[in-house]
């Protein structure tokens, strides 16, 4: 079978055995669409079809992957493209095989980010290529918040840093929210209207307002609630105003109001004494409330827990998780095999069906924290039941695929985000189980399967919770969970690495995956959300987003023999740690772990760490119930903060110890100064 094309020049194909009467006549050269004689022309129409699809595959491929690449990458492809008759060969460098194959073309490609010229590894550049919402560009410099140079350089004048150690303000409610400045405003709108009319007298018996009350239940429910969602807003609000109990105890309110108020003290310092006084309430309540099993004493005790944990008190904190947990898996929300199914909840009420969903992953959600900070197994039996802005497909109990999978339906952001919340603490949870449970003796394909499980997870992120550009913020919650992403990450590489090589990663050899350079690619993107959230303008913030500084500054510390930059990153962490000294006790406590752990890697001397300490004392100053309370817990079974060491030594991995060990050290210096 032949076919013809228009030439003024009669030809013959290859396998053109005799001249065509119609191709001569035309003036046309003869081909055939076969390639030799046993192909039928059935055969080479499949033949090319197959070819075509190929090709439009490989189109739509670049044409995503153009989307999605950095803008300077971009570019440069639609350059070449313009220049070249084959684009399938400007795929292969978008796909790698050219761009991280040679070292010239490698070399072109990381130049072409100007942005990003400490690029570690071609595994960094190829995240950021093939996964741009885990691994977008960065520009993160130690200039971009020039105030802190003045603690870093005595050159610079103290002048040229007091401005920007006071950071803008937004009204409150505004959906993002962070560091408050020095004399923060605050805007009396509440989270929701029916909070005018609440009675607080009905539930507390510590004297507050009603106005006060509604704020700081405001600052929970708008900062807090997309992480820990342990309740159901809607209907917690309703039967708190109603005076009724389906969804509503005194015992909620108490713990809810000694959670919040904490926060509510960044703004308002006076609310730090009210702290004490509803932990106290909600102990009381407690003992009996635990004598019954019910939604809303089971998220009541996980607040009250968190309460603690932020206030120092670790032991307090652990029994109260502890008993959550056992009344979670009495209710059947988790912990154990016969966890509830949506079978089980069918008949339940809409109403009911929500509430169980929201306790039974947000308690199980802050279990896995709680394992993630105090170095401890989580729960081998997550809940089957629907995510809060997700779904579940659950299979068996030993599948290993993860369960949380998210509605592109939902268009209500916090519910979004509270579901990749309940994705990522599943993963998490898997892997904490995992290696707590062996010893972290497993084969690294385990760890990058759970590795790259969170990239597909990453990859589906609908733009509202996404990072965008500096001028387009996202909300804190948003950038809470990227820093949560990351620090899942580093801690599924961290046994993989030895201790000398968990930081400042840099090698341009073409390999497989290598845990150094994805465990330096995550540290560098949680430099960079430290950034994003200090830029956030509005004056409540979210606790949860110090996890980035404990994992930066103990990155940094390990970099201090060759990296210049590492005293500007690891002061720039204690000082964004100190904005927070009167709303959490515990966060002192964690900037002396960190200046010990500075002082055993050599990095500072203990006469430094002192000043440091007493500088940051100084400019963070709370009232006196709360310096009496921070003296009253402290050192009480609080979480590790070394977490390379941890490994090997929890002991020595504690906050507990590391304070003991700073007081020892920083006493000795000063009363042995000006002695030769």
């Amino acid at each position: 079978m032949h076919r013809y094309s228009s030439l003024p020049v009669i030809t013959q194909s290859r396998r053109c055995l005799t001249t065509n009467l119609a191709c001569v006549t035309r003036q046309s050269r003869c081909e055939y669409i076969t390639k030799d004689e046993t192909e039928t022309r059935t055969m080479a129409l499949k033949r090319e079809n197959s070819t075509l699809k190929e090709s439009h595959q490989a189109l739509e491929e670049l044409v995503n992957n153009l989307r999605f690449m950095p803008e300077e990458m971009a570019q440069t492809i639609l350059q070449r493209l313009r220049t070249t008759s084959d684009p399938t060969s400007v795929l292969q460098s978008v796909d790698g095989s050219v761009f991280l194959g040679q070292p010239t073309e490698k070399a072109v490609a990381r130049n072409l980010l100007k942005h990003e010229s400490s690029i570690q590894s071609d595994m960094e550049f190829e995240l950021m290529v093939k996964h741009p919402a885990a691994y977008p560009t960065l520009n993160v410099k130690p200039e971009i918040i020039p105030g802190l140079a003045s603690f870093i350089n005595p050159e610079i004048p103290p002048t040229a840093a007091k401005s920007s150690l006071a950071f803008n303000r937004a009204p409150y409610g505004s959906g993002v929210d962070c560091l408050g400045s020095e004399t923060p405003s605050y805007d009396p709108d509440y989270a929701d209207p029916r909070l005018r009319t609440l009675e607080i007298s009905f539930w507390t018996t510590v004297p507050i307002t009603n106005e006060y009350a509604a704020k700081a239940l405001s600052i929970y429910f708008e900062t807090d609630q997309p992480i820990l969602g342990v309740f159901e807003v809607d209907l917690f609000i309703r039967d708190l105003i109603a005076l009724k109990f389906d969804y509503c105890s005194a015992f909620l309110v108490s713990a809810l109001l000694a959670f919040s108020s904490q926060t509510f003290a960044i703004v308002e310092p006076e609310a730090a004494s009210k702290v004490f006084d509803f932990q106290q309430e909600a102990e009381e309540l407690w003992r009996v409330e635990k004598l019954t099993d019910s939604l809303p004493a089971v998220a009541g005790v996980t607040l009250l827990s968190l309460s603690f944990s932020a206030g120092g008190n670790g032991e307090a904190a652990k029994t109260y998780l502890e008993e959550g947990v056992e009344m979670a898996k009495r209710l059947k929300l988790f912990g154990i095999f016969d966890t509830l199914k949506e079978q089980d909840v069918a008949s339940f009420t809409e109403d009911h069906q929500r509430a169980i969903r929201r306790a039974a992953w947000g308690v199980f959600n802050n279990q896995t924290m709680h394992a993630l900070y105090y170095v401890c197994s989580p729960t081998q039996y997550p809940p089957r039941l629907q995510a809060p802005g997700g779904r579940i497909e659950h299979v068996d109990q030993d599948d290993i695929e993860d369960t949380v999978q998210h509605s592109p339906d939902d268009d209500d952001a916090f519910q979004q985000i509270f579901g990749l919340f309940c994705s990522i603490w599943r993963i998490l949870a898997e892997i904490l189980f995992t290696y707590r449970n062996t010893g972290h003796n497993v084969p690294l394909a385990f760890a990058l399967s759970r590795y790259h499980r969170l990239l597909v997870l990453a990859d589906d992120l609908v733009e509202c919770t996404t990072r965008k550009e500096r001028n387009m913020a996202p909300p804190a919650c948003v950038l809470v969970f990227h820093i949560f992403f990351h620090c899942a990450i580093i801690d599924i590489f961290r046994p993989f690495i030895a201790e000398e090589k968990h930081h400042g990663f840099r090698s341009f050899k073409k390999s497989a995956p290598s845990p150094e350079a994805i465990f330096a690619a995550s540290v560098k993107q949680l430099k960079a959300l430290i950034f994003s959230y200090r830029d956030l303008k509005a004056p409540i913030s979210n606790r949860f987003w110090h996890c980035a500084l404990m994992y930066v500054a103990g990155a940094t510390l390990k970099e201090w023999r060759w990296n210049p930059e590492w005293r500007y990153y690891f002061l720039l962490c204690l000082y964004s740690y100190q904005k927070y000294f009167t709303a959490f006790a515990v966060y002192e406590e964690i900037v002396l772990g960190l200046l010990m752990m500075a002082i055993s890697n050599g990095a500072l001397r203990g006469e430094e760490a002192r000043l440091i300490t007493q500088e940051l004392r100084k400019i963070g100053a709370g009232d006196v119930a709360r310096e009496k309370e921070a003296e009253r817990v402290r050192r009480r079974k609080l979480f590790m903060i070394d977490f390379d060491r941890a490994l090997t030594d929890q002991e020595n991995a504690s906050l507990d110890t590391l304070i003991q060990k700073y007081e020892e050290v920083t006493i000795f210096d000063e009363f042995t100064e000006g002695i030769v």
